[in-house]
């Protein structure tokens, strides 16, 4: 027999998590099968009912994610209540792919720099989107981002998603994924979209070396070392790592907020000119005085 959860008939499981599942299912719309992916909250027969604070989470992450509409964010299908299990679901758009992480992992460096930055231009664009719509993700990561074959990045899970009037903190635990946290992040939940920026500086500094920037064996060393530590220069990895990369990684992976990039449209903008070939670390008052700042951003 067939798994069905809200109309929607389930085909596999494609991953689990503290709070949700996900599933591909099917239904029928106009006579087609239209695939989804479906997310809900652990509850009846897949665990312990969920909390009101998860409940809570789920249905604004369901709400918010439907007022973007951006080709390079996870476009919402629908959300509701599923009134069997007594849980709300949301319904996303089936992504065929693998998650970047995967990705990274499975051999990074079959592409070349120009087209791992035109990936990150498409993560900069839907950041951008995000941010537009007045909302922060707060869980950016290369876990979070979905791959097309043809390299088409699409960002999701807006659990922790934050909006500005939000009473909805988590003052007792960290919000996001240490590893990708802006350092500000580690000492307060109500930071800004510059936060996002740094996290994706982390997608970025992933996807081009290979490696994460930051690094510890537990979430306190991991704290200092995003907090305390400049990331290894990716010059130690390649010494012709593209400069106007190195450039934009270093303002991105800044330890103030105040230093990074203001808007990830500015970044677009960075990320065109290379991608254009007329990059220049014209950024502060003298081209010279950039080139020795960047020295000491790195390790």
């Amino acid at each position: 027999k067939i798994r069905t959860i809200a109309g929607y008939n389930i085909v596999r499981t494609i991953g689990t998590g503290t709070y949700g599942m996900v599933f591909q299912a099917k239904r029928k719309v106009n006579g087609l099968d239209e695939t989804v992916a479906l997310k809900i909250l652990r509850g009846g027969e897949f665990g312990s009912k969920p909390t009101d604070e998860a409940r809570m989470r789920f249905e604004r992450e369901a709400t918010c994610t439907a007022t973007i509409s951006h080709p390079n964010v996870v476009r919402i299908v629908g959300h509701g209540w599923a009134h069997e299990e007594e849980i709300p679901y949301l319904a996303m758009e089936f992504v065929e792919g693998s998650t970047l992480k995967d990705l990274i992992i499975a051999g990074h460096s079959k592409w070349d720099y120009h087209t791992k930055a035109k990936m990150v231009r498409q993560l900069a664009a839907a950041v951008n989107a995000i941010h537009l719509s007045d909302l922060c993700h707060r869980d950016i990561k290369s876990q979070n981002v979905m791959v097309t074959p043809d390299l088409t990045c699409k960002i999701t899970d807006f659990g922790i998603v934050k909006q500005p009037d939000s009473q909805l903190t988590m003052p007792d635990r960290l919000v996001g994924t240490p590893a990708y946290m802006a350092p500000e992040a580690f000492f307060s939940a109500n930071t800004d979209a510059r936060a996002d920026l740094f996290s994706l500086g982390v997608v970025a500094y992933e996807l081009f070396c290979g490696c994460l920037p930051f690094a510890g064996e537990t979430v306190t060393a991991l704290m200092m070392s995003v907090t305390k530590h400049r990331p290894p220069d990716p010059r130690g990895f390649d010494p012709d790592f593209p400069k106007a990369l190195q450039f934009i990684l270093a303002r991105l992976l800044k330890k103030s907020p105040d230093e990074r990039y203001p808007t990830a449209n500015a970044l677009i903008s960075d990320l065109d000119e290379y991608l254009a070939g007329t990059w220049e670390p014209r950024v502060g008052l003298l081209s010279i005085f950039r080139t020795v700042n960047l020295a000491r951003d790195w390790a």
